[in-house]
């Protein structure tokens, strides 16, 4: 999705001609000082109309009519469209930062809820937090799309250990967030993971999964998964965070990336 662009000193510029109130392309006279990609926003200051400019080539704008509550006019070869920021611009901005926020204590899953990966194609997640509990050695904490276990899904996963010990890498046919490499019976583990989900060109889910977990000073364990689910039908509007054994306290983070 665009990113808002910004310039300073709200530079102006007119139309090479008039333009009905139905035009979606406007060729400008000049277009000195506007962003040269999209997407940003014009106000005509005569009318009091804002565009919302999509598409850029040359002088060339391709725009939306009438955005943010203004009416779409007639534009005469001499209105001034100057480059503002407006409240909708924002908004689009705000995709920085977390677009939800799910706090959780003692949970044997966490679930985030109102996502539409269709839509907005590419998510960021993430949590801090501690795992909690007794679990065995190589014990697997996996992400669940629509709190199901996706099926023909496959990737990789390198992890080190303490010490910058490479401990190699190996398949995955599941959804891996983070992996106990050591026993523990107190719980308590400090853990932190970032994952990644884009929609490819064909509709596959892509998996970009960067992951810290400590026991103590000498458990430190670095973890990098990725991973492709092949389903290119089933829209992801959900996802369960799902420890294999013992339960997570800690904070996630939802963010749409623009």
């Amino acid at each position: 999705m665009p990113v808002e662009q910004l310039a300073n000193n709200a530079p102006t510029n007119t139309p090479s001609q008039a333009y009905t109130a139905g035009a979606a392309t406007i060729v400008m006279a000049g277009v000195s000082g506007y962003p040269t990609t999209p997407q940003f926003r014009l106000l005509n200051t005569r009318t009091g109309e804002i565009l919302l400019v999509t598409g850029v080539a040359g002088t060339t704008l391709n725009v939306t009519r009438g955005v943010e509550g203004s009416s779409a006019q007639a534009i005469n070869s001499n209105d001034p469209l100057s480059h503002i920021l407006t409240a909708g611009a924002v908004v689009a901005m705000s995709s920085l930062l977390p677009q939800q926020q799910v706090t959780a204590t003692t949970a044997s899953t966490i679930i985030v809820t109102g996502l539409n990966l269709a839509i907005e194609q590419y998510y960021e997640i993430e949590f801090q937090g501690t795992w909690n509990g007794s679990f065995a050695n190589s014990t697997q904490c996996v992400l669940l799309p629509n709190g199901a276990v996706p099926s023909n899904v496959n990737g990789f996963t390198h992890r080190a250990y303490t010490s910058s010990q490479d401990m190699g890498g190996s398949p995955l046919s599941v959804i891996l967030l983070f992996l106990s490499d050591f026993t523990t019976g107190g719980g308590g583990l400090e853990v932190w993971f970032r994952c990644r989900i884009r929609l490819t060109a064909t509709n596959r889910k892509a998996f970009e999964i960067d992951n810290l977990f400590v026991g103590s000073a000498t458990q430190v364990l670095w973890g990098k998964n990725m991973c492709v689910w092949h389903d290119t039908t089933t829209n992801i509007t959900s996802v369960t965070i799902s420890p294999g054994a013992g339960t997570l306290t800690g904070t996630v983070k939802v963010r749409v990336v623009r």
